[in-house]
């Protein structure tokens, strides 16, 4: 399986992919989290892959995605409207690609 790397590159690609696989497999969805126990979950705002990989190490259990936050993020502005849903949709899909956490999403 080499990638046109150095060896040590494809080691370091391999050992991401291993421990990212193992997360996924470990992911549990909100009805999961909620049903588990008799106690409220909360899920802090992200916008980005980082700020939901930072809420993830931090021991968050789950994350809320919001077109607000993510419209003052992207471009400082308050969101009327201005982020596509394709836009808004692309952000979901790349942080549920690199997170193991539910994620809510909050889109008008």
């Amino acid at each position: 399986m080499k990638r046109g790397g150095t060896e040590r590159e494809i080691v370091v690609v391999f050992f991401y992919e291993t421990i990212f696989e193992r997360e996924k497999n470990m992911r549990k969805t909100l009805r999961q989290l909620l049903q588990e126990d008799d106690r409220c979950v909360f899920a802090p705002c992200v916008y980005d892959c980082s700020s939901a990989r930072a809420m993830e190490m931090a021991g968050y259990e789950a994350l809320m995605f919001s077109s607000g936050e993510y419209s003052l993020a992207g471009a400082g502005v308050v969101d009327y409207g201005f982020s596509g849903l394709s836009d808004l949709e692309w952000m979901v899909g790349r942080i549920t690609a690199t997170c193991s956490l539910p994620l809510a999403v909050d889109i008008e």
